[in-house]
């Protein structure tokens, strides 16, 4: 059997700003086996967390909701997160949000 090394490419996060609408986005990148997989989100606030709005590969609207008031953490309803709950870690939407956060608070201006 043989075994190849994943390419190995950093995950970042970063807040951006929409020239149009001032509304809140956030660049994730994710390095996968196949490279890098980057996509950009509108971040919404909501009482229970946050919705990420984004464009598919095929250019559909989709939204996810990461829920932050779990009392075992926070929950995605993204396909990854639902169809992989026996995980060790989180979805990169969870991972790239609290990444975010982490660096800085929800942005108010950027």
């Amino acid at each position: 059997m043989t075994t190849t090394e994943p390419k190995t490419t950093e995950n970042y996060v970063r807040w951006l700003k929409d020239e149009v609408n001032g509304a809140r986005r956030l660049l994730i990148s994710v390095g996968t086996k196949a490279g890098t997989v980057e996509r950009v989100y509108e971040v919404e606030v909501t009482p229970t967390g946050y919705r990420l709005h984004f464009l598919d590969d095929a250019n559909r609207f989709k939204v996810y909701s990461v829920n932050t008031n779990w009392c075992d953490g926070w929950r995605c309803d993204c396909p990854d997160a639902t169809n992989r709950r026996d995980r060790e870690y989180n979805c990169k939407h969870v991972r790239g949000l609290r990444a975010a956060l982490a660096k800085r608070p929800y942005p108010e201006t950027l």
